[in-house]
């Protein structure tokens, strides 16, 4: 009889990556991204977290940034490693458990892979876009993010003031 074929379990795949992106280095990461907009990151907590198949790991975080002015605010911050870093997305690199490792940051609306986010996101932007298009004549909308998946997907609600509408953002491969 023939040895059942190895198995992978998601825990074996995915634990350097979520490791890395929840454990006490995700700051370290993630602080070198913030500073290199002259940024210091004061504050940091993961909000979502998904896990492919592949091992790669998003996760998205609620962080408290200080701008460079002495501002502070609060972003959404995705990270994600491996196989769903997205072209464009600002790459901190270095070794992690003595392999080499990369992770692809981003702020929120500026997912690189849903290059229509930053457009859905603006209440002005959005509106000059339903005017164009016949839906709306008001100068500006009240958007609601309702839902996002890091690098796949937004839903966003839009109000006009009269209407309701619900604007789903995908990538342009999809």
């Amino acid at each position: 009889i023939p040895a059942p074929p190895s198995r992978v379990t998601l825990g074996d795949v995915a634990t350097p990556a979520l490791d890395l992106l929840l454990g006490p280095e995700a700051s370290n990461v993630l602080s070198a991204a913030v500073a290199e907009y002259g940024c210091r990151l004061e504050d940091l907590r993961a909000a979502d977290v998904n896990v492919d198949p592949s091992g790669a790991a998003v996760v998205m975080y609620e962080a408290g940034v200080r701008r460079a002015d002495g501002t502070c605010t609060t972003e959404f911050l995705g990270a994600t490693t491996g196989s769903r870093i997205p072209a464009g997305a600002a790459v901190v690199a270095g070794e992690y458990r003595g392999a080499p490792v990369e992770v692809g940051i981003w702020a929120w609306p500026r997912d690189p892979a849903l290059p229509a986010l930053p457009t859905a996101s603006n209440p002005l932007l959005l509106a000059e876009m339903f005017r164009k298009f016949g839906l709306s004549t008001a100068p500006t909308l009240d958007i609601r993010p309702r839902g996002y998946r890091p690098a796949r997907r937004a839903v966003l609600e839009v109000h006009d003031g009269r209407l309701r509408w619900f604007v789903k953002v995908v990538r342009p491969s999809a």
